[in-house]
């Protein structure tokens, strides 16, 4: 590959290369409160990175498993998004106004009837943060710098699917 073609494929791949350890929450005791905070809810789902890259949409597990082949509704729902963008989230599957566990890890042992579960059962991308943006700037520094944080303030904002349940939530830097 020629440098300027390097260059170029490097440009349009996300800054973070994975695998990548996303953050985990942190037992406590007591819920923290005050200005600056943002509480997110607990689903029942899988974290999950996805990371768009000038050719392909890559979705990696929280233990740096691939699981770019299971979800094909999440790829097409990632995949409109520009690329260098790396996204952290959770998948999840909805049924009967709540999510279930069992059909979302069925899609790991579903072989050939990946696609029809897929239809009759869709995964979810419930998105957190925007990790890194298409221009290549990873989270911190978009902190940083007074740049957008999170996809709420984002102008592409993903969605797995048209009957997403819940708005993702915005995300505030601390005070002070």
């Amino acid at each position: 590959m020629s440098p300027a073609r390097r260059r170029a494929s490097a440009a349009a791949d996300p800054a973070l290369r994975r695998p990548v350890a996303p953050v985990l929450a942190t037992p406590v005791d007591a819920v923290p409160d005050g200005p600056g905070l943002v509480h997110q809810p607990k689903w029942d789902g899988w974290r999950c990175l996805a990371f768009r890259h000038a050719d392909a949409v890559y979705l990696q597990s929280r233990t740096g498993k691939d699981l770019t082949p299971y979800f094909p509704d999440i790829i097409r729902a990632v995949r409109p998004l520009p690329a260098g963008v790396v996204l952290d989230g959770e998948l999840v599957v909805w049924q009967h106004e709540r999510t279930n566990f069992a059909l979302l890890q069925r899609r790991v042992t579903a072989g050939t009837g990946l696609l029809r579960m897929a239809r009759e059962h869709p995964a979810h991308y419930v998105v957190f943060d925007l990790l890194a943006d298409a221009e290549g700037r990873s989270w911190m520094r978009r902190w940083r710098s007074g740049g957008p944080v999170s996809p709420m303030s984002s102008p592409a904002q993903p969605r797995s699917s048209p009957s997403a349940r819940t708005p993702p939530m915005p995300m505030r830097r601390p005070s002070g």
